[in-house]
């Protein structure tokens, strides 16, 4: 598909969403930022953010480069540090294998919506809130229709901690490990070394 070919694509799909105000207004905003983006990038770096995979990174990695510059950082002081959260928490998904919502957990376990959420409760199951749409679950710490072996052992060991911080723990290489994530030294039936990385985790690491 030819630039010009996905152009008028776009432009078909936001006119079809122009008999609703918000959403009207909004695609108005949202191509006046862009415009703004394309003009204010360099082409060499245009390249560089038009090789992400996903088309919510490319538009992500130009607020990123937008965000550093002096003008925004006058404009809004706050936008590079937000979007650098945002990159953060895109990049706890993707290491996490996913976010799955409650439904999906209940068929995966075998088990009713409502057990789900007192497994939460209870620090038997990681979740973390996404909002509005509520509670969203990580897909690492399951396999084979059941929780992974020692996860809901280890979670109710990081009651103190926010969720995002106790994914981030999960997901992340650890010394105390070898440089393997604590799901993957799970996997192996590690649980006793995990204990010990977390417990050096939330001394040190949680900040």
């Amino acid at each position: 598909m030819t630039p010009l070919v996905a152009l008028q694509k776009a432009e078909q799909r936001i006119n079809q969403q122009a008999s609703n105000p918000v959403r009207s207004a909004f695609a108005t905003r949202a191509i006046n930022a862009i415009v703004a983006l394309i003009g204010q990038t360099e082409p060499k770096m245009l390249i560089e953010i038009t090789s992400a995979s996903s088309d919510i990174e490319v538009l992500i990695r130009a607020l990123m480069n937008h965000g550093e510059s002096e003008a925004a950082r006058v404009q809004s002081p706050l936008l590079a540090s937000r979007l650098r959260g945002i990159t953060m928490r895109d990049k706890l998904f993707q290491a996490a294998g996913g976010l799955l919502p409650v439904s999906k957990v209940a068929t995966i376990l075998g088990i009713s919506r409502q057990a789900v959420d007192k497994r939460r409760k209870a620090a038997q199951l990681l979740a973390v809130s996404v909002g509005k749409r509520g509670y969203l679950y990580p897909a690492c710490q399951f396999e084979d229709e059941k929780i992974i072996e020692g996860v809901a052992k280890i979670l109710p060991k990081m009651k103190t901690l926010s969720s995002w911080s106790a994914l981030r723990f999960l997901v992340n290489g650890n010394d105390r490990l070898e440089g393997r994530t604590p799901i993957q030294a799970l996997h192996r039936g590690e649980l006793e070394r995990v204990v010990g990385a977390a417990s050096q985790f939330l001394e040190h690491g949680a900040a």
